[in-house]
């Protein structure tokens, strides 16, 4: 499903990306400045990538810049979201409030460093529940 113009242009507008291109150096894989490796992570659910003009532009607080990875938590939480069958849902999820976590959104946890494996789980199982 292809997302509206102008709700791409509000994801672009709210969140630093990078290209495809640009995830191997991130990642400190400089060899691929063909963007193949970010296309493979993001067919195998590893990273959100949402395609704007022809082009896969990536949120970058999924990376950690320091140690040239992709932090473990976002990685986890993309595979049980299935990222790339639907990243703005995906998205969409990142930046919703979880009531069990005082209403803070899975990326606020993340940033201030308070996200964990079990409150992912308990989200999802909320979610499932429709709560």
């Amino acid at each position: 499903m292809r997302a509206s113009r102008d709700a791409i242009d509000s994801l672009v507008s709210r969140y630093e990306t990078v290209q495809a291109a640009e995830v191997g150096q991130i990642l400190h894989r400089n060899a691929d400045r063909s963007g193949r490796q970010a296309e493979a992570l993001r067919e195998d659910d590893q990273l959100i990538g949402f395609l704007v003009e022809s082009q896969y532009h990536f949120p970058t607080f999924q990376f950690d810049r320091e140690s040239g990875c992709i932090k473990d938590l976002v990685l986890y939480a993309n595979k049980k979201l299935g990222a790339s069958k639907d990243p703005y849902g995906a998205l969409s999820w990142w930046e919703t409030p979880i009531r069990m976590a005082e209403a803070q959104s899975p990326l606020d946890l993340l940033l201030a460093g308070k996200l964990s494996e079990k409150l992912v789980d308990n989200a999802f199982r909320a979610l499932q529940m429709g709560m």
